[in-house]
């Protein structure tokens, strides 16, 4: 069983690439590119109320006060230096936190859309036409997806639906 999920295996090769007798759809999830990695982790602190919107609240703030905390700093700081000082470490908490964001859309998705830990390109099913392939945009993280009955929930509907509308034998005859 192992050596079958080993990437490059036969039998990863031939998943979804044999023709299927009934009509398909799919779910892709998008999270917003804005502080993935946050909305991962929030998604996945457990029995906590915090969640990956909260999260990506939280660090969208932190973001946006240090920026203001790095430009108030670093124009008063002609005048006073300890000014100046604050804002540079401001302007150090900005660096760290897009880099650390960056670093992760990087990893994930090589920059490209994903659900905070899946590439959208890796979540497409083979053979599907796009127009059952429905997207759900600023979707959770891919660990809370199933639990997301507001954006999930009505993608999984839509795509039954869709597959249903396609399958002349689900339909009632003439």
């Amino acid at each position: 069983m192992f050596c079958d999920v080993r990437p490059g295996s036969g039998y990863l090769a031939a998943l979804g690439q044999t023709t299927e007798t009934f009509k398909r759809a799919a779910v892709l999830h998008h999270s917003s590119n804005n502080w993935l990695m946050w909305r991962f982790i929030g998604d996945n602190m457990g029995q906590t109320p915090v969640g990956g919107d909260d999260a990506v609240r939280a660090i969208d703030r932190l973001y946006w006060d240090s920026v203001k905390c790095a430009v108030v700093g670093g124009l008063f700081g002609w005048i006073w230096p300890p000014a100046g000082v604050a804002g540079a470490a401001c302007a150090g908490l900005v660096f760290v936190i897009a880099a650390t964001d960056a670093l992760w859309q990087y990893a994930v998705s090589d920059g490209h859309a994903s659900d905070g830990f899946i590439p959208y390109t890796s979540q497409q099913y083979a053979g599907v036409a796009a127009e059952n392939q429905i997207i759900v945009r600023n979707a959770p993280s891919h660990t809370k997806e199933l639990q997301s009955r507001e954006k999930t929930g009505r993608a999984i509907v839509s795509a039954i639906q869709r597959a249903a509308e396609f399958t002349s034998y689900l339909q009632p005859p003439p």
